[in-house]
């Protein structure tokens, strides 16, 4: 057996559509998150890739002869050889019997399976690239559905690292703040702006990722009463086992107080995930309501919080293709946030910690339910100190029966 690590560029509209399917069984201790095995004439030849495009060049421009022999320079027309890739879970098995010109395509995970027959094996595999052309979009759909609900890896849904968990938590985020309070002096149209840094790690002990978010938010005071409408923007970037993926969302909630401990929120959101090496592009939408009761515990305080959430994957129409996992799923997130103002290392500090416990709905998803613990250290002015106070800091982990994760952050406020 043989190991090899390369890329290889392919650009035939074909191989985009399809490769985004790409995976069997994940590898342990793989390099990268796409895994390839050749085997022609018995002898296998495996290697990792950053790219499902970089691996499986045979159905772009690339020959048939030209990727069989890059592996197998004793590959012939007669020999019996195939390519398996695996990534995220869903695998493609594509491959010539001996003495065959008919190609086999097969997608074991969502049931498919083709042949194609001409009289070389490359007008055979002229032959699966316009069939991949014109039915590619529905394999596509077919193989998103499956991931959704078996990959915990996935950047699109159905784990807590993905683009469907980043629109509850932004309404969650935003229910948990503090509030201008009921009765203060807080004008119309005043706003704060938070900006900050966060940076994690995570395992689905499938695949290692690790990600970094800037997320923006401005909030705005809306009257005398406490009502407060924030805007939020976080952008992502992701590298699961060195492939890139980048997402980002804006969303908007409006919660209005109703007493000075019991407020309610709605709101709604928009994001998409991008990743040219993983060939996926997907957009969501996002509606929740929720609400928070804040408890005085004689300095300290307690504010529990309910949100529910639904989630809507929308179509992308590149081209000639269109993609839509058809994602309808509801999230419903438990949880509170308790804060104390205290003295550490003789600086005023506000200590926040907290706890939530999301569960998805409405569809099976990878990782059905998680938790998250955290604490946050915010730094509160000594008299005249204006930019002190201003900053933040915690960590947060998150648990489940299939993924672990954990992040650090640091936050600002104007």
């Amino acid at each position: 057996m043989k190991i090899i690590s390369r890329k290889r560029p392919v650009s035939h509209p074909c191989a985009a559509a399809l490769a985004l399917a790409l995976s069997l069984t994940p590898a342990v201790g793989r390099a990268d998150a796409v895994d390839l095995t050749v085997v022609v004439d018995g002898a296998s030849t495996q290697g990792s890739f950053r790219s499902v495009e970089a691996a499986f060049g045979i159905l772009g421009r690339e020959t048939v002869a030209s990727y069989f022999t890059g592996f197998a320079p004793g590959y012939t027309d007669a020999s019996a050889a195939s390519a398996r890739i695996t990534y995220l879970d869903v695998g493609v098995n594509y491959g010539f019997a001996a003495g065959s010109n008919t190609v086999t395509l097969s997608i074991p995970e969502t049931g498919f399976t083709r042949s194609f027959t001409s009289d070389t094996r490359q007008n055979s595999n002229r032959l699966l690239r316009e069939f991949l052309k014109a039915n590619g979009d529905v394999l596509l759909q077919d193989i998103e559905k499956f991931r959704i609900s078996n990959s915990p890896s996935s950047p699109v849904a159905g784990n807590p690292s993905s683009l469907q968990a980043t629109l509850v938590d932004q309404g969650f985020a935003a229910l948990t703040t503090e509030a201008p309070p009921p009765g203060g002096s807080a004008k119309t149209g005043l706003a704060s702006t938070q900006v900050g840094f966060e940076a994690g790690t995570f395992s689905t002990g499938r695949l290692d990722g690790s990600n970094y978010t800037l997320p923006i938010s401005t909030s705005f005071a809306l009257g005398a009463k406490g009502n407060e409408l924030r805007i939020s923007a976080p952008l992502t970037y992701t590298l699961l086992d060195g492939s890139k993926v980048y997402s980002g969302s804006l969303g908007a909630t409006y919660r209005m107080a109703l007493t000075e401990q019991f407020s309610l929120q709605s709101g709604f959101s928009y994001g998409m995930v991008y990743s040219e090496d993983l060939l996926q592009f997907v957009q969501l939408a996002s509606a929740s309501v929720g609400a928070s009761y804040r408890i005085d515990l004689g300095g300290a305080t307690v504010t529990p919080a309910v949100l529910l959430g639904q989630v809507n994957s929308l179509g992308v129409k590149l081209s000639k293709y269109s993609f839509d996992p058809d994602i309808d799923s509801y999230t419903l997130k438990i949880g509170q946030i308790i804060e104390n103002d205290v003295k550490l290392l003789g600086y005023p500090v506000r200590v926040q910690a907290f706890s939530a416990y999301t569960r998805l709905l409405g569809e099976d998803f990878a990782v059905q339910g998680y938790a998250d613990f955290g604490v946050n250290f915010g730094l509160l002015a000594p008299a005249g100190n204006f930019l002190t106070r201003r900053m933040k800091a915690g960590v947060t982990v998150t648990a489940s029966n299939s993924y672990s994760a954990a992040r650090m952050s640091f936050g600002y406020t104007f």
